[in-house]
């Protein structure tokens, strides 16, 4: 079903960008307490570039989403922060 959401974080150490291949994804950015500064919904063939140190959450907006998501390294828990 749709409405899947991961948690909020961010990676200290590096961009991500990330595709639509299928379906449609959100993604909401927050500031350091935890607020709301925007949302946007991506497309198919739609990409976004996630900035190092901006906190953001990946929500599925349709009931299958799939997408690429491309970073420079591997992942490294202890450089990403995560809100509970």
């Amino acid at each position: 079903d749709s409405n899947h959401e991961g948690a909020i974080h961010k990676h200290n150490d590096k961009d991500e960008t990330l595709t639509v291949v299928k379906g449609q994804l959100r993604i909401t950015f927050y500031d350091d307490q935890g607020s709301i500064t925007a949302s946007q919904i991506l497309s198919e063939k739609e990409t976004i570039l996630l900035e190092k140190g901006s906190w953001h959450q990946i929500s599925s907006e349709s009931d299958d989403v799939y997408f690429l998501e491309i970073a420079n390294g591997p992942f490294r828990p202890n450089m990403t922060d995560i809100i509970s």
